[in-house]
């Protein structure tokens, strides 16, 4: 049965989220008014999208089409502008173990989904700089780690398990069938060091 107190904490976090809705919406009001207003520049409408994006910018995206005072340049430009900060376009890398989505890339951070066909391994690699978390999103791995060649070892993994690579944690993964990793790090794409390597690439410093 649910308490006195469990009860009033419930409520209590149900209005500090009004509170917070209507704080966003205020926002959108206030941006709105600037965009009925605003003079057709590129300027002010960076400006508008901008303070939009501070708001709630999916209420926006749904209701700018129905501002008929909305001029329809400054409509489309807030559209685009919206969608270049909301939906980032991916990226697709082929690679000879199979390939990457990068989901994300910006100056604090980057996101890859890795697709690792079976019986392939990425080099054997390590970061100087670059810091990243992985996920195992699908599949069974083989991912072997150490803090020198010869300290190296290998553990079978299944989907649902995470691991940390530190800058100078030496590793790698083997598919054990088709697997995919999700991959959050620091920006440092280019921050990668091949000891092995199966594709003749541990010459290069670039992209595992």
């Amino acid at each position: 049965m649910t308490s006195t107190w469990q009860r009033y904490g419930q409520l209590n976090n149900e209005v500090r989220e009004l509170r917070d809705r209507l704080e966003r919406l205020q926002a959108v009001a206030d941006a709105a008014e600037v965009l009925v207003n605003a003079p057709q520049s590129e300027g002010a409408r960076r400006l508008l999208a901008d303070r939009l994006l501070d708001a709630d910018a999916t209420a926006v995206v749904v209701a700018a089409p129905q501002c008929h005072t909305l001029a329809g340049s400054t409509r489309d430009a807030l559209h685009s502008s919206l969608r270049e900060h909301m939906e980032p376009a991916t990226k697709i890398v082929p690679k000879p173990w199979g390939h990457e989505v990068w989901w994300a890339v910006t100056e604090h951070y980057a996101g890859k989904i890795l697709h690792v066909a079976s019986g392939h391994r990425l080099s054997l690699q390590y970061h100087e700089t670059k810091d990243e978390n992985c996920y195992l999103l699908a599949g069974r791995i083989a991912l072997t780690r150490g803090a020198s060649v010869e300290k190296l070892t290998t553990v079978t993994i299944e989907a649902g398990a995470t691991w940390r690579n530190q800058p100078g944690v030496i590793h790698t993964i083997e598919a054990l069938e088709d697997s995919d990793v999700v991959e959050v790090s620091t920006p440092h794409l280019d921050d990668v060091v091949r000891l092995q390597d199966d594709y003749g690439r541990a010459e290069t410093a670039r992209h595992c």
